[in-house]
């Protein structure tokens, strides 16, 4: 309820139930949603004045993702951390959605360039898991050499996946890709943070199995057209980041040793 990203599934489930006729299945759908957040958006209500379905300081991220001269990631600036320190939820929520209506009146392009920095973000595999507080030095990079190799070999598995299905055309599968490619887009026109793929890993580690399963008993890996085109692509976007942002990926490096 805090995190309504999940919502956009919605939609996927509620065609499926429509073209295939299971009218009690898209009514039991909505009537369970209806009893999920009609109660907490009371709550909201309640605490905070207003009907808020959603978690109470959502709209800040439309705010803080988008700005002129951001660069699409979680990195509030001296304005935001006032105004939030100042003001409630309300008008929080109501200067975040103003802000926002604001930056794409004026920076239509910028806003289309921070989109696209945050989908290379979002799949770059230069920005793997592993910032955790409780970790310190060689300890905190190993465990994020470890996320690094688990992410290349799902990103890239998952993406050859992927293009094997739209290839062959097979359609058992179509669904399960559009629930991928609705689940992030929330990120893609707010913030992005590493730790918001954790939602996308389990779709991503079925197309990287069905993957593999394809290729059969034997792994003809090098006479795979589609996994080595993933494994540019995937490179590709990372080299990208890397690009961008060398900078601030030599300082997390050096704070390891």
């Amino acid at each position: 309820m805090a995190r309504p990203p999940a919502l956009f599934l919605v939609p996927v489930f509620l065609y499926h139930f429509w073209r295939a006729k299971r009218w009690r299945s898209a009514v039991l759908l909505v009537v369970v949603l209806l009893a999920i957040f009609i109660p907490w958006t009371w709550r909201n209500w309640q605490v905070y004045g207003e009907p808020m379905p959603f978690g109470a300081a959502g709209n800040f991220n439309f705010w803080i993702g988008n700005y002129h001269g951001g660069n699409g990631e979680q990195s509030p600036t001296e304005e935001h951390i006032q105004f939030a320190a100042k003001y409630g939820v309300r008008e929080i929520n109501s200067e975040s959605l103003r802000q926002f209506k604001i930056f794409l009146r004026d920076y239509p392009a910028e806003f289309l360039k921070l989109t696209l920095l945050r989908v290379n973000k979002y799949f770059s595999i230069f920005r793997p898991m592993g910032f955790w507080f409780y970790l310190r030095g060689p300890g905190q990079f190993l465990f994020i050499l470890s996320s690094a190799v688990t992410s290349v070999l799902v990103f890239i598995l998952a993406l050859a996946g992927i293009l094997k299905i739209v290839a062959t055309r097979d359609k058992r599968l179509y669904y399960l890709l559009a629930l991928t490619v609705m689940t992030p887009l929330i990120v893609f026109i707010t913030v992005v943070e590493t730790r918001y793929r954790f939602p996308i890993y389990p779709l991503l580690a079925i197309f990287a199995a069905y993957f593999i399963v394809s290729l059969g008993s034997r792994f003809k890996w090098r006479s795979e057209k589609l996994l080595w085109l993933a494994v540019a692509l995937i490179f590709l976007n990372g080299a990208v980041d890397l690009f961008l942002n060398i900078g601030l990926i030599k300082e997390r490096l050096n704070g390891f040793f």
